[in-house]
């Protein structure tokens, strides 16, 4: 071979790649979302009201933790490319701003929780329902700020493709989480029956069993990062570089998972919300829980395409994108055949209510229908997410479903009297319209050597007074912008 011969790879070695890194954080993915669905199911089998006041809890308590995961997500990019261009004070500089960010909103998400009584009266949430909403949401409080961190944690793994900790973790949490529940919520174990609120309880518990066992798990790895305090990390330029790319993640987030909440407000507006809410809760669980493979897989083009940046090798960029497309509609086209073929068997699994299941055999084709453009809309977000192009997607994500799809789900079961199916077919448009806008934003944006040189920089910008600031910033950045520029 010459010495001016470039090797390429075969796309098979991007499609192995992006497995070998997905399938670990599907595991954790799916394990993380198993501990909402456990206490959704636990409850559903102590009463109808009971699961109908978890589901209402859980929508709002994911719709504000989920604003925190999306600021987390911004590790992503800022770790992952520094990691690829062998920048480590960059990387340990960003977890740090990430511990400072997440500490911060933990407390505004405490506050957001104890004060969410007038949000369930502005839907119109049933009178009866909400002390029970409440019960639970002030059970969740005292285990935030854990979750939190543990999500600083997990994040930081995840972008040095780190995936056996957390995978280990997930699993003694869920393990930990069946247990807390049968205690609190039937009163086992001596424990006081506590309903709703003891799975509430139950849920806090397990995110301090997170916390700590992954801390201790990614201890000689993560401390270095974390430890010895960095000036630059608290300066408020460098917080605001931080949020500049972990904003508009975390607005992105809430749009999407907001208009499922609201949707699932609206809900319980109707004449008979006990089994609507429940069918909802059927539905975006069991649609929650295929959406973590194109999640999982999402997670790890943002990684692959982040290091791809740093080292500024354009075709790994573009191939990992590829590949990990290809894997989401493969998967997401067998879950659409099997929830339009089962929902039966499938809403019983998490009740022997007849209503409920009645509804939920409704709507869980629905959420076979829109199962590709699910998978591809969150596949191209995380692509987008690695080359740190968050702005322009965020606004997209505002126009499909606020727009879009919650004009239409309220007409189709308000005006037009189609219920929860009308509901439901509405956010089949918001994920129709928002799949087909991002898709075209990764082919717009990867159709040319992107340089993320600028991201980077402002990370060199706050440790101008590093003894090595200017000599990093030459050997470090420069290369990877003349790498990707040619």
């Amino acid at each position: 071979m010459s010495s001016g011969e470039v090797t390429i790879i075969p796309f098979r070695s991007y499609l192995r790649k992006t497995l070998a890194l997905a399938v670990p954080i599907v595991v954790v993915q799916v394990g993380s979302h198993m501990i909402g669905l456990v206490d959704v199911m636990m409850t559903g089998r102590y009463s109808g009201e009971a699961l109908a006041a978890a589901g209402v809890a859980n929508i709002g308590f994911f719709t504000i933790y989920l604003f925190g995961l999306g600021l987390m997500l911004a590790l992503d990019p800022f770790v992952s490319q520094a990691f690829g261009a062998g920048d480590r004070k960059a990387a340990a500089v960003s977890v740090q701003r990430s511990i400072v960010v997440a500490t911060t909103f933990s407390f505004l998400m405490m506050i957001a929780l104890w004060f969410f009584e007038p949000v369930l009266g502005l839907f119109s949430v049933n009178e009866k329902l909400i002390p029970h909403v409440m019960d639970y949401l002030y059970a969740t409080i005292p285990g935030v700020l854990p979750f939190v961190l543990f999500l600083v944690i997990r994040q930081t793994a995840f972008a040095h493709s780190r995936t056996r900790e957390i995978v280990a973790t997930i699993i003694i949490a869920n393990v930990a989480n069946v247990i807390f529940n049968y205690a609190l919520i039937f009163g086992n174990f001596g424990c006081p029956e506590l309903g709703v609120a003891g799975a509430g309880y139950a849920s806090t518990l397990c995110r301090y069993v997170m916390f700590f066992v992954l801390l201790w798990l990614e201890w000689p790895k993560f401390i270095p990062l974390a430890f010895p305090l960095q000036r630059e990390a608290i300066t408020l330029g460098g917080i605001l570089t931080f949020l500049r790319t972990g904003l508009p993640l975390a607005i992105q987030t809430v749009l999407e998972v907001g208009t499922f909440s609201i949707v699932g407000l609206w809900m319980a507006r109707l004449p008979n919300y006990e089994a609507a809410v429940g069918a909802h809760m059927v539905s975006i669980n069991t649609a929650a829980m295929t959406f973590m493979v194109p999640l999982g897989i999402s997670g790890a083009a943002g990684v692959l395409v982040g290091q791809a940046v740093g080292r500024g090798d354009h075709r790994a960029m573009v191939q990992s994108a590829k590949a990990a497309l290809l894997l989401s509609v493969i998967f997401m086209s067998t879950t659409c055949l099997i929830l339009l073929s089962f929902p039966f068997y499938i809403s019983k699994l998490y009740t022997s209510e007849e209503e409920i299941i009645a509804f939920a055999i409704s709507i869980l084709p629905i959420a076979g229908v829109f199962q590709i453009f699910d998978g591809l809309q969150v596949v191209s977000a995380g692509i987008l997410r690695g080359i740190a192009d968050t702005k322009v997607p965020m606004l997209l994500f505002l126009a499909s479903f606020w727009f879009c799809g919650l004009p239409v789900s309220y007409f189709l079961c308000f005006e037009y009297g189609y219920g929860p199916a009308g509901l439901w077919w509405g956010l089949v448009v918001g994920l129709v319209v928002i799949s087909s806008l991002l898709l075209i934003r990764v082919r717009v944006k990867l159709s040319k050597p992107v340089w993320h040189g600028r991201l980077i920089r402002d990370f060199m910008k706050s440790v101008e007074n590093d003894t090595h600031g200017q000599d990093d910033r030459a050997t470090v950045v420069e290369p990877v912008a003349e790498t990707v520029k040619n």
